[in-house]
């Protein structure tokens, strides 16, 4: 009995003959149970009267269900265990598994297991044959033939060694069956002695004799007396001095029951007498005849309606009732009763179809006929229309049609989106037409207008605004561009690094499909790099006395509107008396060579030609292009006086002691060399040497 809790169970138990003592009657009041202990009564262990039932209740636990049947008890495990765990478990509990050696003990066990466990498990009983040589014995070691009862299953048992232990098999009726020792099931624990085999069989339930005036027969669980002549009761305690009491349902009859009355039987109203209508006591205690009876007289049988029913009855006092099926109404008598001349009350019954109100035909459609019970009525709808409601409704039994009210409605068709960039007039029912239009730069592709049509599609195909194109662009040399060509589109022109665009850089296509703006181009970046101070070539070099310093500037100037870095390298190279260029002089400590002048100290150069170089390299950050441009001046180092030089002017040449008179208004050092690109006038005075 599996579960949490115990639960309480009602049954029916009888009072075994076995326990009987003569002259002891009656069960003795309710049975009580401890928990999870067995079914004991108040006048337990007195015993019971003969096969008088009782009913009682108790309690089992959750793993198994106690019994008392005389001196042993039985417990009912439920909780599955292999054969020898099943063994141990009955003798911890001082008991053994069940000896069944009696049909009367092995149907009161399946009575409980029935009641205690439902059925539909196997059960392991004290039965076994562990030597497998089909000697089966029982917990007490009692030949299971020495009983004289066995109740195996059809082809049990099998007499193989390994299934030599013994279950109630719950799919045959619990009948014996030789299993596998050590699977687990559920198994019965008895406790007691049980006694020998015929324990249940040869009580002599005659001894004493309880029958008083009779034979007695002793049975297997009671006894029976057959009665002497002229005596009755159970155990033959009764005189017999008349006949019997004749009833007489529904009917009459005189009186007398002792030996030669005659009895005349009459029945009432509606009834008819059936057997002997006079019956007299004999001799023998009983009546002359045959049984007498009073029945009702009978109607003819009425017809069932067609569609209909009706209860059943013809006797006399019968009230048949008349119903129709659903549908159908009832014409003529609803109740008709048999009377006591056998005709029925009333008149013919019969069912006719109910009628609904005519359903009217739809505008712009039809429907087909009928107003009757069951009658459906089918609704269709003109071209172009669809049906809005029930298409079938049926005439129902209440009377009313099934479903809801029809109509035919113009059909509609799906709603046509408004296309991006454009607009559309209003309609979706059949035969509306939807005109599209587009916003300004955009065309339309597709279909102008569209009608819905009878089968909820639009005609033509579907409408979209498209942006207008303008004609693709072309990139300008040296350069790309970026973008497309619809309409609003604007084109982006880039230039290859070192070129910078000149016109527009950015171009828009117009609803008019052309193109805002002229090509533009890409122009090089190009670097102008200037130098002062000496002259351009050897032939115009600047002479300067050697024990004079001297500056050469750069200017540089990049022709186009990106930023850029300049990294300056000065070099000095001096001819040699064979006109060759010597290796670039070294200045230790005296010459900065990576500034945007070169100052060369006095007294630093030989006589003669010397060129003084730029290597001026220009970084664009903006385009990652780097360029180089290389630049010289020429200078010629002399011992005398210098002609007198302006850089980007003309020179003058002055006798020795003379004055050049240039209107200066400042004056200025010999030796300092002047760049600027102001008008001026100054005046220079030479001195000798």
């Amino acid at each position: 009995m599996a579960g949490s809790s115990p639960r309480r169970l009602e049954a029916l138990a009888l009072c075994f003959l076995v326990f009987l003592l003569p002259g002891v009657s009656g069960c003795g009041g309710n049975l009580t149970a401890p928990s999870g202990g067995p079914v004991t009564s108040p006048n337990y262990p007195s015993n019971y009267g003969n096969s008088q039932g009782f009913n009682f209740s108790y309690t089992s636990n959750n793993t198994y269900a106690s019994t008392q049947r005389g001196d042993t008890q039985y417990k009912i495990h439920t909780e599955a265990k292999t054969r020898d765990a099943a063994k141990q478990t009955c003798a911890a509990d001082g008991g053994h598994l069940v000896d069944i050696k009696t049909e009367a003990l092995h149907n009161f066990l399946v009575e409980m297991i029935n009641v205690n466990a439902g059925g539909g498990t196997d059960y392991w009983i004290g039965l076994s044959d562990d030597e497998g040589g089909n000697d089966f014995t029982w917990s007490d070691g009692t030949p299971v033939d020495d009983c004289g009862y066995s109740n195996w299953a059809p082809g049990e048992p099998r007499n193989v060694p390994t299934t030599g232990c013994v279950q109630l098999w719950s799919d045959h009726d619990f009948k014996w069956d030789d299993d596998l020792c050590g699977q687990n099931k559920s198994f019965i624990c008895q406790k007691g002695d049980q006694g020998m085999c015929d324990r249940n069989t040869a009580v002599d339930y005659c001894r004493p004799d309880p029958c008083v005036n009779g034979t007695c027969t002793s049975g297997a669980d009671n006894f029976t007396c057959a009665c002497d002549e002229g005596y009755e009761g159970e155990t033959c305690e009764v005189p017999i001095t008349a006949c019997p009491e004749l009833p007489l349902p529904n009917g009459n009859r005189t009186e007398g029951h002792l030996y030669g009355d005659t009895i005349s039987f009459s029945c009432k109203e509606g009834y008819e007498l059936i057997g002997s209508e006079n019956r007299t006591c004999q001799a023998n205690q009983s009546w002359s005849g045959v049984q007498t009876n009073c029945s009702r007289k009978a109607c003819p049988e009425l017809p069932f309606p067609n569609n209909g029913n009706r209860t059943e009855g013809h006797l006399y006092g019968d009230t048949v009732t008349f119903s129709c099926d659903e549908g159908y109404e009832l014409i003529g008598s609803e109740n008709r009763t048999c009377q006591a001349d056998q005709s029925w009350s009333g008149v013919q019954t019969n069912c006719s179809r109910k009628a609904c109100p005519e359903l009217p035909f739809p505008n712009n459609g039809n429907r087909t006929e009928g107003h009757l019970y069951g009658d459906t009525v089918t609704f269709s709808c003109d071209e172009g229309y669809e049906l809005i409601g029930s298409e079938n409704r049926t005439c129902q039994a209440n009377q009313s049609w099934s479903g809801v009210q029809t109509n035919c409605s113009r059909k509609a068709c799906p709603e046509l989106p408004f296309p991006n960039n454009g607009n559309r007039t209003e309609g979706h029912l059949y035969g509306d037409t939807v005109t599209f239009s587009c916003d300004e730069g955009y065309e339309l592709i597709g279909s102008e207008n569209r009608t819905c049509q009878a089968d909820q599609s639009w005609s033509g195909v579907q409408t979209n605004c498209s942006r207008k194109l303008c004609q693709q662009l072309m990139a300008p040399s040296n350069g790309n561009i970026s973008g497309g060509s619809s309409y609003e589109d604007v084109v982006a022109y880039h230039c290859d690094p070192g070129y910078e665009i000149s016109g527009d850089e950015e171009r828009t296509c117009q609803s008019n499909q052309t193109w805002s703006g002229t090509q533009p181009t890409c122009v090089d970046c190009v670097p102008d790099i200037s130098l002062y101070g000496g002259g351009n070539s050897e032939s115009s070099a600047v002479k300067i006395a050697r024990r004079t310093a001297f500056t050469i500037r750069s200017r540089i100037n990049v022709i186009c509107n990106q930023t850029y870095d300049v990294t300056y390298e000065w070099n000095v190279f001096q001819h040699n008396p064979m006109g060759n260029v010597t290796q670039p002089l070294d200045f230790p400590n005296k010459v900065v060579r990576d500034s945007q002048d070169i100052t060369i100290p006095r007294n630093s150069l030989g006589y003669g030609s010397t060129i003084v170089e730029l290597n001026a390299t220009m970084d664009f950050p903006t385009t990652g292009s780097k360029k180089s441009q290389v630049q010289k001046q020429w200078v010629i180092i002399t011992p005398s006086a210098p002609v007198a030089h302006i850089a980007g002017g003309s020179a003058k040449s002055v006798s020795r002691d003379g004055v050049l008179v240039l209107n200066a208004s400042e004056s200025y050092d010999p030796d300092e060399y002047i760049d600027d690109y102001r008008d001026f006038t100054f005046h220079w005075t030479c001195q000798t040497s």
